[in-house]
């Protein structure tokens, strides 16, 4: 007996299971799975990027712009699945806090340094004082600085910094932490999941 298909032909069916072979074979693709994994985790390390920004700045009292241009993510690839965040643990000059003197030194937002005061920095001095050519620590070339002597001498200076290595490391820590474990697992399957959307659309 004739069969008469109605609506699901053979030949309807056929061009599905192509449809879907193809779409198979794009998802077994390693590249295609590793982009996946690595857009995923990019979004995960740039949450993890704004939490510690936001952390070392409430702990240090230092305004977050201040703060953005230290945290990097280093990015994942498809080829190197590896990333994360790293920092720039430099000390943050004093001068950007809107440092002025007062009685007794400098203030700098939650910060007083005593016997200290702001000058611009020179490596040509024409000062012939004792001790006036002994390097100086942490100068620049040009624009004011907070300073303070770093011994009993008038020289050598020392360029004042606000020390933001241990909250970078704590906050990191505790914000990779955090992303980790409440992220991860679903930026990566979105990531999955939109990759997957495209690549079935092209074959309707």
């Amino acid at each position: 007996m004739k069969k008469n298909y109605v609506g699901l032909s053979q030949a309807v069916l056929e061009r599905e299971l192509i449809k879907h072979r193809r779409i198979l074979k794009t998802l077994g693709n390693t590249t295609a799975v590793n982009r996946a994994i690595a857009s995923g985790l990019n979004k995960t390390s740039a949450l993890a990027k704004t939490d510690t920004i936001k952390g070392v700045s409430s702990a240090t009292g230092i305004k977050q712009k201040l703060i953005r241009p230290k945290v990097k993510v280093d990015k994942t690839t498809s080829k190197k699945l590896k990333g994360g965040l790293w920092a720039n643990t430099k000390g943050v000059p004093l001068i950007k806090l809107r440092a002025k003197e007062v009685p007794g030194g400098v203030q700098a937002g939650a910060y007083l340094v005593p016997d200290a005061f702001i000058a611009t920095p020179t490596r040509n001095p024409r000062q012939r004082g004792r001790g006036r050519r002994n390097p100086s620590e942490g100068l620049i070339k040009a624009g004011a600085q907070v300073f303070a002597r770093k011994g009993s001498g008038a020289y050598p200076l020392e360029n004042q910094k606000v020390n933001i290595q241990p909250d970078v490391k704590t906050k990191g820590k505790q914000a990779a932490r955090r992303a980790m474990r409440n992220h991860v697992r679903r930026l990566i399957l979105h990531e999955y999941n939109r990759r997957i959307l495209r690549i079935a659309d092209k074959y309707k």
